[in-house]
């Protein structure tokens, strides 16, 4: 079987198992179209050497480096690199943002010692008992 059959076949191959797992995760998770993007692009080198014959070489090149991104990519944990002394960043939960003041804080006055205000200068005028 030549090598540019061989792409496009994987490339099928690999969009079939991306649109399958999309579709059984209930189409939310994204990251199940990952296999359909990289046997697109394997599909695309293949298709190309078929058009373009003296491409041959820069396409199955091309190709091979997709899978091998594909291999890497699918191999790959962190939790190794973890055990490799390797620090990630914490991606714990974020943490919550400080409360706003509603009120201004004034060092002059506790919580007891509230300072009465004068009737004279108060914008509310309070009427004489009657």
């Amino acid at each position: 079987m030549p090598i540019h059959l061989f792409a496009i076949l994987t490339g099928i191959l690999l969009g079939v198992v991306g649109i399958v797992g999309f579709v059984t995760t209930g189409m939310t998770h994204y990251t199940a179209l990952i296999p359909f993007a990289l046997g697109d692009a394997m599909m695309m080198c293949g298709i190309l050497t078929v058009v373009r014959p003296t491409w041959k070489k820069h396409t199955m090149h091309a190709a091979a480096t997709i899978a091998v991104v594909g291999l890497l990519g699918g191999n790959f944990s962190w939790g190794k690199l973890k055990d490799a002394g390797v620090k990630l960043k914490d991606s714990g939960p974020p943490e919550p943002a400080p409360a706003p003041r509603l009120v201004p804080k004034d060092e002059g006055q506790k919580p007891g010692n509230v300072k009465p205000t004068d009737p004279e200068k108060s914008a509310i005028k309070q009427q004489p008992a009657a």
